[in-house]
């Protein structure tokens, strides 16, 4: 791996851990969205989401996105290192 790509890997690792890490401290909070914009939100009531929804795709897309430049080894050690991390912040 030249320096390039591990800088690419290094960034792609960063970005994955923080937002797992955020994920799960901002996933307990609770919006709602459709409230005010209609006037009996869009299925008839106001639609109550966690803010992890936000965050928690973006997790997905840098463990695909990894997966296909460096492969699987690398995004398997992706998510270890994000595992761990979360399991730190929850101490």
């Amino acid at each position: 791996m030249n320096e390039n790509s591990a800088k690419i890997y290094s960034y792609l690792m960063t970005l994955f851990v923080v937002m797992l890490v955020l994920t799960n401290i901002i996933g307990t909070k609770i919006f709602v969205i459709f409230e005010e914009s209609l006037p009996n939100g869009l299925f008839g009531f106001p639609l109550a989401l966690t803010a992890g929804i936000i965050t928690y795709p973006i997790t997905f897309l840098v463990t695909d996105v990894t997966s296909e430049i460096f492969g699987k080894k690398k995004a398997s050690l992706l998510v270890v290192a994000g595992f761990f991390c979360s399991l730190l912040s929850l101490l």
